[in-house]
């Protein structure tokens, strides 16, 4: 029974939350087996069509991953044309536990997910047909267990 209210009030909380951004694009890709080998690019493309040039946006990393996953911190090469036509790569370093083990974020059955800001207050470029990014896990190992999915989000600033 326990189980069945946590994954109720997992789905209100998330359902009030969201209500509160303007989520103009939110998607993930599933990692096959929880094995990302470094030459696996997670590629997300979407329509320039559902962002606006005149509004400002945030960007967040989205992080699905399962209780093997063997470091304290996950680091990504990302690429995007989000604010120019030519792809821009950042490094981006993502702690997935605090220094004592316990995982970040919210989770259950084997299976916890984070939110990580990437770009905040970015304005996109209207020239650009279709945005896509291109994310690869930096780590050492080959592959990298226990990462089940990875996504981008993206939503209006909004001033409070």
């Amino acid at each position: 029974m326990n189980g069945k209210v946590f994954l109720f009030l997992n789905c209100f909380f998330a359902l009030l939350f969201s209500c509160t951004e303007s989520e103009e694009y939110y998607a993930f890709k599933h990692i096959s087996d929880g094995r990302w080998f470094k030459d696996s690019v997670i590629c997300l493309q979407f329509d320039s069509l559902r962002l606006n040039s005149s509004d400002v946006y945030h960007v967040d990393i989205e992080i699905i991953h399962n209780k093997s996953y063997p470091y304290q911190d996950l680091w990504f090469l990302i690429g995007s044309n989000l604010q120019d036509s030519i792809l821009q790569y950042d490094t981006l370093k993502c702690w997935v536990s605090d220094q004592f083990g316990k995982w970040v974020g919210a989770g259950g059955s084997g299976l916890h997910q984070l939110s990580v800001p990437y770009r905040k207050n970015i304005s996109v470029e209207s020239t650009v047909k279709n945005y896509c990014f291109f994310i690869h896990q930096f780590m050492k190992d080959d592959p990298l267990l226990g990462v089940e999915k990875i996504g981008v989000k993206i939503y209006k600033a909004t001033n409070f």
